[in-house]
């Protein structure tokens, strides 16, 4: 009975062991697969950190053949250029030519429909339209409204190789018309580095040249680089326009962003 008793005992502790080391075994890969998915994503994070102000998330943006950088909202207020207006989110998109050296910063779509401008009402079908590089360069090139270079619902950044005066002069006439000149040239210095904000002059012919849009010149002597957009005369990219306390424009945060490297 004794040996038997011991028996029953042994069977019951080598039973109570496998079991807890099967429970343990399971446990620790539960825990691994945790951690490992932790990991992920935490590598994802690190790698597109962005960052959250004001409720909106920022995106990183490096352009290492142009050689600039700037941060821009994940999302903005879309378009609707039909009847019934609709209010949507829409996220923001990056275009590089880098031949031309030309980056373009749109919404990724948005809705309209024809105008008519006898009856002054939208007509036809509001249909989606899709940004891309080639529609970005064939609306800018046909345009017919001064700074044909920008597009209508965002940026166009020109970034040039400058080694002289010259060379930011007639970058200056490319990008904002025949008649503009290049201005006076107040040095800045971020993080160590010098910079120079470039002003525009007109030499008089305000068609050529209207000095009532907001200009961004950045130029750095010892890069021998430069970088230019107009940003227009109202708010390019937002976040509401029918609640002023909830109204946020971020263009000032993007064109303070812009970093030559």
């Amino acid at each position: 009975m004794k040996i038997k008793s011991k028996t029953i005992l042994f069977t019951i502790l080598a039973i109570t062991l496998i079991l807890s080391g099967g429970y343990f075994y399971y446990s620790k890969d539960d825990n691994i697969d945790k951690n490992k998915n932790s990991g992920d994503i935490n590598d994802i994070q690190n790698e597109n950190p962005g960052q959250v102000l004001n409720n909106v998330k920022w995106v990183d943006h490096n352009s290492i053949e142009l050689g600039f950088s700037m941060r821009f909202p994940e999302e903005v207020l879309g378009l609707y250029k039909c009847d019934s207006p609709q209010k949507f989110t829409v996220p923001l998109m990056v275009f590089e030519d880098n031949e031309r050296g030309v980056v373009y910063l749109v919404p990724e779509y948005y809705y309209e429909a024809n105008w008519n401008r006898e009856l002054l009402e939208f007509t036809g079908e509001c249909k989606k339209a899709t940004y891309s590089l080639d529609t970005l360069e064939n609306r800018t090139q046909s345009s017919v409204y001064y700074f044909s270079n920008k597009p209508m619902l965002g940026y166009a950044i020109f970034v040039r190789d400058i080694k002289s005066d010259a060379d930011l002069n007639s970058l200056i006439k490319e990008v904002y018309g025949s008649s503009c000149n290049l201005g006076p040239k107040d040095k800045i210095t971020e993080n160590g580095v010098d910079y120079y904000r470039v002003s525009v002059k007109s030499s008089g012919i305000e068609g050529d040249c209207p000095m009532n849009y907001s200009y961004k010149i950045l130029y750095s002597i010892i890069k021998n680089k430069a970088l230019a957009l107009v940003v227009g005369q109202g708010c390019t990219f937002s976040n509401e326009y029918e609640e002023p306390s909830l109204y946020q424009c971020y263009d000032q945060e993007i064109i303070d962003s812009f970093r030559l490297q």
